[in-house]
């Protein structure tokens, strides 16, 4: 595919609670912190494509795709965890990215104090943000427990997109917003 830049993202996460996250035994989840295979290709025209690949423990950690369009691309519903963090901005030929709190209410682990702007992708650029959290299950503190995700997301601008282009390019910049989740 060859045509005006398309901004690419796929963002890779597993959601558990501590009934499986492992602390006496083998670690029951996938981990996800690689790049995959676009399932589909943008349809023409389209300037932003996303692609969540997710495995969450109330589904048996299934493996999932899903794979949409939009600015900003409709918000997955009836999943448990897959808070957004990514705030996109056209901005003439480039895209302005900010990343947002996640769950700033429930949220029991360090989050870094971030600049409002993040970085300015433009044509060719390519880079992966990593993000951990764990969080309360309620915001009035009825349930007690917690649980965690964690993120690997890749973003490539880019007007020559294929299925593998997570799995050939390499990312210019990494940025890592993980913390001790335990």
């Amino acid at each position: 595919m060859s045509g005006p830049p398309v901004l690419i993202i796929q963002d890779s996460w597993v959601y558990w609670t501590k009934q499986s996250r492992g602390a006496d035994r083998p670690v029951q989840r996938p981990r996800l912190d690689g790049p995959a295979r676009l399932p589909a290709l943008p349809p023409a025209g389209e300037t932003v494509w996303r692609h969540d690949r997710y495995a969450v423990e109330p589904d048996g950690f299934a493996l999932r795709d899903v794979c949409r369009a939009g600015l900003p691309p409709e918000p997955l519903r009836g999943v448990a965890g897959g808070f957004d963090v990514l705030g996109l901005r056209r901005r003439g030929e480039a895209f302005e990215l900010r990343i947002a709190e996640p769950y700033p209410d429930m949220r029991q682990t360090r989050w870094p104090v971030l600049p409002a702007l993040l970085r300015t992708l433009t044509p060719g650029d390519v880079i992966r943000i990593d993000w951990n959290v764990r969080a309360r299950r309620s915001l009035t503190g009825a349930h007690r427990g917690s649980f965690f995700e964690a993120h690997t997301i890749f973003v490539a601008f880019t007007a020559e997109a294929d299925r593998a282009l997570f799995l050939n390019a390499a990312p210019e910049r990494c940025y890592d917003f993980t913390t001790r989740i335990y």
